[in-house]
């Protein structure tokens, strides 16, 4: 389970660790701001345009096979940024990084499908455990890592840790979707499975759990700061621990996850997830019509919105998954790409409509906690065998 969860986390490692390189590369080279965050742009790219891709190969071949091609092909990547001269180069290496690092997140979500069986979603529950420390640990040690030895620092860690994935990965993850020629997907078996997709309400109500949810997420990452930065008059520092402290609450809800499940169902995990959504709506109104609201009510916004996203994820994750057993590459795939998508939407919907006191960015979260609602009640009004 530990590999699964670092092969899982692999894409947000190498995204993490590096969001304190920028300034760094901006001054090495000698270019705007601008250009020096394509090189987080650049690994975001190949993340979105591999997703597709590698969710097709994880159906095709064994899906370890797949992951550990692309882990030997992710740290050679990962030497050449660090042998590059120019930051062309550089850029090049992190999309290479981006698309191949996206088969970690597809196989991983693909095996706990082949090997969960009934208790998919709590394995799937470990899994995203792990995966979300990520964002507590990662840009803490990033930060600390340029301090240190430059932009070349986090490079140097982003591929130690795929190096050490890639060893556990070939020592302790089954090898799965061993199948023969004849049983493997075709062309029309993935034309059927996205008519299925668009077509049946039993997997877009729980997709839309995951994606809607993971969305917002991503709107808070990319305005979140600005907005405590400028109210509250937080340094970088300062809101590097203190979001890195919030964000506790998303590994402790997955952790909560895996308990309620041993000795209840699907479904009372999400009515818990939504409740925390629902609680963390009261103090964004709070927020939004207060003529002073303090930070401790923003905080507490958030850390209830990561505590219910949480809880929603690995459960809806794994009921998309287990509606998909002959494709859950593709599936996967599919999930990855829907969350990225949402979440860029809302991101320069942010960006568009910004204003100092964050009103655009907490509107968003509000209106996915109202969202969450609504595909809640969707779920037990299609009964989609959440309760079971």
């Amino acid at each position: 389970m530990v590999a699964l969860g670092l092969m899982a986390a692999v894409p947000a490692v190498a995204i993490n660790v590096g969001l304190s390189a920028p300034d760094q590369i901006a001054q090495h080279f000698a270019v705007s701001a601008p250009v020096s965050q394509l090189f987080i742009t650049a690994y975001l790219a190949g993340y979105a345009i591999g997703l597709v891709p590698m969710g097709l190969s994880c159906d095709l071949f064994p899906r370890k096979q797949v992951v550990i091609l692309s882990l030997v092909g992710f740290i050679i990547a990962g030497l050449l940024s660090l042998m590059g001269k120019t930051l062309t180069i550089i850029l090049i290496a992190r999309f290479l990084q981006g698309a191949l690092g996206s088969s970690c997140a597809v196989a991983s979500r693909a095996i706990v499908r082949d090997i969960g069986g009934t208790n998919s979603a709590k394995i799937m529950s470990s899994m995203l455990m792990i995966l979300a420390l990520t964002p507590c640990v990662a840009p803490l040690l990033g930060g600390q890592l340029v301090f240190w030895w430059g932009y070349e620092g986090p490079l140097l860690a982003i591929s130690a840790y795929a190096l050490l994935t890639l060893v556990l990965v070939h020592r302790s993850v089954p090898s799965t979707r061993e199948v023969a020629s004849t049983e493997k997907p075709t062309l029309l078996t993935y034309y059927s499975q996205i008519q299925r997709f668009l077509a049946d309400r039993k997997v877009m109500i729980p997709l839309g759990l995951i994606c809607i949810p993971f969305s917002g997420y991503l709107v808070m990452l990319s305005g979140l700061s600005t907005i405590f930065s400028v109210q509250y008059g937080y340094s970088a520092p300062d809101f590097g621990w203190t979001f890195a402290l919030c964000a506790l609450f998303y590994p402790a809800a997955t952790f909560a996850a895996r308990q309620l499940l041993e000795n209840g169902s699907s479904g009372r995990v999400l009515s818990v997830g939504v409740f925390f959504f629902l609680t963390s709506l009261i103090f964004q109104i709070m927020y939004l019509t207060g003529s002073d609201p303090g930070e401790f009510v923003l905080w507490t916004a958030v850390g209830l919105y990561l505590f219910g996203m949480g809880l929603l994820l690995p459960v809806a994750t794994a009921i998309v998954m287990d509606k998909s057993p002959t494709t859950a590459g593709f599936s996967a795939s599919v999930i990855g790409t829907s969350q990225f998508a949402l979440g860029t939407l809302g991101s320069a919907t942010n960006a568009i409509f910004y204003n100092e006191r964050g009103t655009t960015l907490v509107l968003s979260m509000a209106a996915v906690a109202a969202l969450v609602a609504v595909f809640f009640a969707l779920s037990i009004k299609e009964e989609i065998g959440i309760w079971e």
